[in-house]
């Protein structure tokens, strides 16, 4: 289930933890070392969707995160993330995360 992927998403307490990431690593490697950690914990063949129900589990966060990490400046923010900033605020809404 949504709530499923999140959890695991979330979890960080399963076996030896996280595989570290490097220096030099690139975002795609990150990221795909952390789903192949999400992935390995569940069963692929029970879930259906799997795409449509992880990217807005991927969304939430990305946009919280580089928010942060723009100390809220909705237009700096707008900009990394490659949108507007009214798409940025639009999202923000639906997402429950700001009133934008």
């Amino acid at each position: 289930t949504h709530a499923d992927i999140a959890a695991i998403l979330n979890d960080s307490s399963g076996g030896s933890g996280p595989s570290p990431i490097n220096e030099g690593d690139d975002l795609e490697t990150i990221i795909e070392r952390r789903l192949s950690e999400a992935i390995s914990l569940i069963d692929v063949s029970a879930l259906k969707d799997l795409q449509a129900k992880f990217i807005p589990l991927l969304e939430r966060p990305l946009l919280k995160l580089v928010l942060a990490r723009c100390k809220n400046n909705q237009i700096q923010a707008a900009t990394a993330l490659g949108i507007n900033r009214n798409t940025l605020r639009k999202r923000l809404r639906e997402l429950g995360l700001k009133d934008g």
